[in-house]
């Protein structure tokens, strides 16, 4: 199989690179361009990180473009992390073997005792690990978005094996899905000298803040300068100039709570609004802590204190109901919670007794993987963690209609969900169809929102929150 033209500029563009991105959107071959990459590294140790779903999809693809005989692929994606290190390292000291080495792990592993860091009691540095002991002609990151959070494990563990790597290479189609800042932990461990070590700094010369105790952007400023310093290193190729895709449509489906969930939302609303009123810090983990909150109820679940969930309201469940019995072709629907996944599937399981005709579902998400089922044609209707199942899924390219029971705080996550549907492989002559449902005058408007207009929607549900702490104030 040949590269494709981009391809093989992206080949080219990382040759002389010690840290690079390839912004490739969904379906424009970032896989078969960095197995290029390697052999045109003559790269023998080999690591590729990437989200635990997607693990299986680099195996395929290597399975696909490669001979047995190219590349040895160890990829343990079972076992403890103890046991996945034995594995490892015996495979990568095997000196009988001299075909380069290429390592498959999965972000929520890597940096963990044994493969990462571990420390001891006085949390002082005892062993660095398998992956940081180890020398990496090249790293890739694929799906970096993984590592844009400055503070977490994962992008802290990315700063300290970047000494290791003597070439990295993120891969993503949405490296910055909330914010122009999310750039700031890829770039840490691609090449630091670019926006520096110190987020703050970087943070203070591309944003503006303000609102609520200066701690929202309120706009994002030398823009200019920012994308420059970006594209110094990255390699940017839109889905659209290399594949032709077939156009779609977003439908906003509206639908109001029952007087009961109604009751329930405007109450803890209320509350949330006079808590944070009174002092509570208005910060955006203790937002979206309420937030949760209330996005279970728009979908009809409440919790009482012992935890237990209780159904108070069908009125989404009842709208995806109809729609679905609509429609006579496979399916997608994106959820959030476990508690969505479990009401609708027994929806869907009972049309049977409703005298509709039957139709057969199945999961994707963090502990249940049925993307077999839904691929091979045995299920029509498949739903989706928005969360966990967002990257890696080539298999809903089956589906033109895509249904949004619930969304997120990731723009990413979103991006990549649609995406899953209109790819490479999806019948050019039909559109494809996003269903979003709604609960009226709820949070859901202000997602929705902040997702039509490409906004960053933590922001957007602070700002919402600020407004109405602010007229309180102001009244009183």
């Amino acid at each position: 199989m040949s590269y494709w033209k981009h391809q093989q500029n992206g080949i080219v563009f990382v040759r002389d690179k010690d840290g690079s991105l390839l912004w490739y959107g969904m379906g424009a071959g970032k896989s078969y361009t960095s197995i290029g990459i390697i052999r045109d590294q003559q790269a023998q140790t080999i690591l590729i990180a990437c989200p635990k779903p997607v693990v299986k999809t680099w195996i395929n693809e290597f399975a696909k473009h490669t001979t047995k005989n190219e590349f040895t692929i160890i990829a343990p994606t079972s076992g403890s992390v103890a046991k996945k290190v034995i594995e490892i390292k015996k495979r990568l000291d095997y000196k009988h073997d001299t075909k380069p080495k290429i390592v498959i792990l999965n972000y929520e592993s890597i940096w963990r005792p044994g493969l990462g860091h571990t420390y001891d009691k006085w949390k002082n540095l005892k062993d660095k690990g398998l992956i940081r002991n180890t020398n990496w002609d090249i790293v890739f990151a694929d799906e970096c978005q993984k590592l844009k959070s400055p503070g977490s494990k994962i992008s802290l563990f990315f700063k300290l094996l970047k000494s290791k790597a003597k070439k990295r290479i993120a891969l993503s189609g949405t490296p910055t899905p909330n914010s122009p800042l999310d750039i700031y932990g890829i770039y840490r461990f691609l090449d630091p000298d670019i926006f520096g070590t110190s987020f703050q700094r970087m943070r203070m010369r591309y944003a503006e803040m303000g609102g609520f105790e200066m701690r929202q952007v309120v706009k994002y400023i030398n823009q200019a300068e920012l994308n420059q310093k970006v594209y110094s290193i990255a390699d940017r190729v839109e889905t659209e100039d290399v594949i032709e895709l077939p156009d779609f449509v977003d439908i906003p489906i509206e639908c109001d709570l029952s007087p009961k969930a109604r009751k329930a939302y405007d109450e803890f609303y209320k509350e949330a609004v006079l808590e944070f009123s009174s002092g509570t810090e208005l910060t955006a983990a203790n937002v979206l802590v309420k937030h949760l909150r209330l996005a279970q109820i728009t979908s009809g679940i409440v919790k009482d204190d012992d935890g237990n969930e209780h159904v108070i309201d069908t009125s989404k469940l009842d709208t995806l109901e109809d729609l679905l019995l609509g429609i006579d072709e496979p399916c997608v629907i994106f959820t959030r919670f476990r508690s969505e996944v479990n009401q609708i599937r027994k929806m869907i399981e009972g049309f049977k007794k409703k005298g509709e005709r039957p139709r057969t579902v199945c999961q994707i998400a963090s502990q249940i993987d049925e993307r077999d089922l839904f691929a091979s044609g045995k299920a029509e209707i498949c739903i989706v963690n928005i969360q966990s199942g967002g990257v890696g899924l080539n298999e809903l390219v089956r589906a033109r209609y895509g249904f949004y029971y619930s969304t997120g705080y990731s723009s990413g996550d979103y991006e990549q969900s649609r995406a899953r549907i209109r790819r490479p492989g999806s019948d050019v002559t039909k559109k494809v169809l996003y269903y979003h449902i709604i609960a009226t005058n709820t949070m859901d408007e202000v997602i929705r929102r902040a997702i039509g207009k490409k906004l960053n929607i933590i922001e957007m549900v602070l700002k919402d929150f600020s407004s109405k702490i602010h007229k309180i104030k102001k009244a009183a």
